[in-house]
């Protein structure tokens, strides 16, 4: 506990976790993110079981801060908006402010990361598989948004570890000797 709130006193996994500002408070009046590297998006028959994870820990000023997480693929023509996408259960909490446009998101209150206290390590997942266009899309980017009001009050911010991008794949396509798989028959 510090004088600006609660922080995570260690990783959700493993030893080392990003955070907005770990140690002093988040600012009033920013709006900042952190990128995650691209990855390849498999051909759309390829796909199953197929989201985008992570584990996080939050405490913003309730009804003046939110974070929220967006995304952007590339086609054939380049990279497309960030856009605000809504994890499996949803967001928590909600925040209205007329300075803040987040394409992607409906007009009015924006759903997102949240409350008045601390959250403690919580686990979201991100159906990939439900983005819009994404069949036509090469790769994949995500991104961590933290947003304060000018007139947000202190608090320790975000804290995100093990980001995960996951795929079952279709099982067909791998090298295998002797074996019908699906119907197909691999010898040698």
């Amino acid at each position: 506990t510090l004088a600006h709130g609660v922080v995570p006193s260690s990783a959700s996994e493993g030893t080392v976790a990003v955070a907005t500002l770990p140690g002093v408070p988040l600012p009033a009046g920013i709006d900042i993110w952190l990128e995650m590297p691209p990855s390849v998006v498999p051909h759309a028959t390829k796909h199953n079981n197929y989201y985008y994870s992570f584990d996080h820990w939050f405490h913003l000023d309730g009804s003046e801060a939110g974070a929220w997480v967006e995304y952007k693929g590339k086609t054939s023509t380049g990279w497309g908006s960030w856009t605000w996408i809504e994890p499996t259960g949803g967001y928590p909490h909600s925040i209205t402010n007329s300075s803040l446009a987040v394409n992607g998101a409906s007009g009015g209150a924006l759903p997102v990361f949240g409350g008045s206290t601390y959250s403690g390590w919580l686990s979201e997942e991100i159906d990939v598989q439900n983005i819009t266009n994404i069949a036509n899309f090469e790769e994949l980017a995500f991104r961590f948004r933290v947003w304060t009001s000018d007139a947000s009050a202190l608090r320790p911010g975000w804290f995100v570890d093990n980001a995960v991008i996951h795929n079952d794949g279709s099982g067909v396509g791998a090298w295998h000797h002797g074996c019908d798989i699906n119907g197909y028959s691999y010898t040698n």
